[in-house]
């Protein structure tokens, strides 16, 4: 059922819904639409879009392009966790939830390599956005330290240019240093999919993050390239398990790293994030329940940026300043 039709339904619906799903987000057993145009999605309920009968063959899903059923298998995956806080949920509910996500076994296949010209477009837009901001006074973009500790105390959000998957890096790294003098002071070698730097963890289960050979020859040399200008590597592709879990997390992590070896990061895209910490604004909510979890306000200040600040002085050696 797609979701143009099924909003449809909400005014012109006058005999019960059979509904047969060729995908695997799950929504055909809710009341909850969604309509997608101009690349923007609406979301809504109403109870005369609830089919009657669900028919489910598998063998319509076989065919499904990647681009479709590696989003729609995690989109599944992903109402399992939300079952988990949502407001109306229950306690069958989160059993049934944490069953199917421990019954789950799924190989999705991840949408094929983003070519350079792409990527570039897609990197430029992003730099132009930021820069944007900034010259609208919405955003300091951080070259330094100084220009993340003067945001501290200051009204402006301060930015630090990130990139995920490096697709965007070409072999002579003249990418990499073009987008340096733009900000850029973090990268990500690899997301999921494979690229000319290595190979990241696949949206696979039951399985180990242990897989694949890493890091290729090139994706050595861009992790010397990126020591050499100062850029940060950030070499992690996680999932969080759950507000409740960071608490363990915290707790474990400074169990082995100490005071010191711990600070606050944050991914909201393409992630399914707990309302309270749906977006960076939510972040202050977190510290508050590490505070009620007992951490004084000496490590606060280290968590929440005091870390940060003190390996990003030794990273961006000539930036520091």
């Amino acid at each position: 059922m797609s979701s143009r039709w099924k909003a449809s339904l909400t005014s012109s619906l006058t005999r019960p819904v059979i509904a047969v799903p060729t995908t695997y987000a799950g929504s055909e057993m809710t009341p909850i639409w969604g309509l997608t145009e101009h690349g923007l999605k609406r979301t809504g309920r109403d109870p005369r879009i609830l089919p009657k009968t669900v028919l489910y063959d598998p063998e319509l899903t076989i065919s499904l392009p990647p681009q479709i059923s590696g989003p729609s298998g995690m989109n599944a995956i992903a109402h399992c966790v939300e079952a988990l806080y949502a407001k109306d949920g229950n306690p069958i509910i989160s059993l049934m939830a944490e069953d199917a996500m421990r019954a789950a076994r799924y190989d999705l296949a991840l949408p094929p390599e983003v070519p350079w010209a792409a990527a570039r477009q897609w990197t430029d837009r992003g730099f132009d956005a930021l820069n944007a901001l900034e010259a609208a006074g919405a955003i300091t973009i951080a070259g330094t330290t100084a220009d993340i500790e003067s945001g501290l105390s200051g009204a402006r959000m301060v930015a630090v240019p990130h990139i995920e998957g490096a697709e965007v890096i070409d072999r002579d790294f003249e990418c990499l240093h073009a987008y340096y003098a733009q900000g850029l002071r973090s990268l990500g070698p690899v997301w999921s999919r494979p690229t000319i730097w290595g190979h990241g963890v696949p949206f696979r289960f039951p399985s180990s993050p242990d897989t694949g050979p890493g890091l290729s020859e090139a994706g050595k040399a861009l992790i010397r390239a990126c020591n050499d200008l100062g850029v940060m590597v950030d070499l992690s592709h996680l999932n969080e398990k759950g507000f409740d879990a960071v608490l363990r997390h915290v707790d474990h992590l400074l169990s082995f790293l100490g005071e010191d070896g711990v600070a606050l990061g944050s991914d909201f895209d393409g992630a399914l994030v707990p309302r309270p910490l749906r977006d960076c604004a939510g972040l202050p909510r977190l510290v508050e329940a590490l505070r009620g979890h007992g951490f004084d306000d000496a490590l606060l200040k280290r968590i929440a940026h005091g870390n940060w600040l003190r390996v990003l002085r030794r990273t961006w050696r000539g930036a520091s300043a």
